[in-house]
């Protein structure tokens, strides 16, 4: 009998710690700068609080290059794989099969005026993607990180809680290439700022990242833990009684 109720109780509490540990799911997003963070379909060329677009995911944008050169979304979707002509003459931020890529629709550039027209600055600067709780990075994608010597300057550099920070330098690669940056490596939940440094032109085509998951939301009330307890230790004293009748 006292076998029968130490293997009933330890089932019985098995159970308990596996009904108490259901977290929740982690909400992932990718910043491809398509929409804003209500859904709402963001057109090439909006500068308005375009680093308050997605503050609603946890995360504002800020660069360090002034109003001068203020953060604009440009459509990649031009060039000849689209017969639209892409605006600034940027022809070397199209994307498309004629360039080996997928379309990559909106990017996120700095722009070389404070005028209207997208239109990547050749100066460059460091884009900042500031979270507000720590995040796990997936990915960072970026668009036309050519062969300019300079661009050995350039990097990707995450922020993380603990104060290290780690640094990938920017892949060389030609017009129009593609290049994507892997952070899946790092501890979960630990990235709280990106810096992206552009030593010239280039863009931002997206950004993958999960934010910690909340703790699940009961609909019931839960009893006390001491009650749990009393109620699983009566159960188990029942059940021994039970079998001993049986015996």
């Amino acid at each position: 009998m006292k076998k029968l109720s130490t293997l009933t109780l330890t089932a019985a509490l098995v159970s308990l710690g596996t009904v108490g540990a259901n977290p929740a799911l982690a909400d992932t997003y990718l910043l491809d700068f398509e929409k804003d963070d209500a859904g709402k379909v963001l057109k090439a060329g909006t500068k308005t609080n375009i680093g308050k677009q997605w503050e609603k995911w946890g995360v504002k944008i800020t660069s360090n290059t002034g109003s001068n050169h203020p953060l604009r979304l440009f459509n990649s979707n031009c060039g000849p794989d689209f017969g639209i002509t892409c605006s600034g003459g940027d022809d070397d931020l199209a994307t498309g099969a004629s360039f080996g890529t997928k379309p990559q629709g909106n990017v996120l550039i700095i722009n070389e005026t404070k005028n209207e027209e997208p239109d990547d600055w050749a100066g460059g600067g460091i884009i900042s993607f500031v979270f507000d709780q720590a995040v796990s990075v997936d990915y960072v994608k970026l668009l036309d990180i050519d062969e300019s010597p300079k661009n050995k300057n350039g990097y990707v550099k995450a922020f993380l809680e603990d104060g290290t920070k780690v640094k990938k330098s920017l892949k060389l690669g030609t017009d129009n290439s593609l290049s994507t940056y892997d952070f899946s490596d790092l501890p979960e939940y630990s990235v709280t700022k990106l810096d992206i440094k552009l030593p010239g032109s280039g863009a931002v085509s997206g950004i993958k990242f999960r934010d910690f998951p909340d703790p699940p939301k009961s609909s019931k009330k839960v009893p006390e833990p001491t009650s749990i307890l009393g109620l699983l230790m009566l159960g188990a004293m029942g059940a021994g009684s039970v079998f001993k009748r049986h015996k």
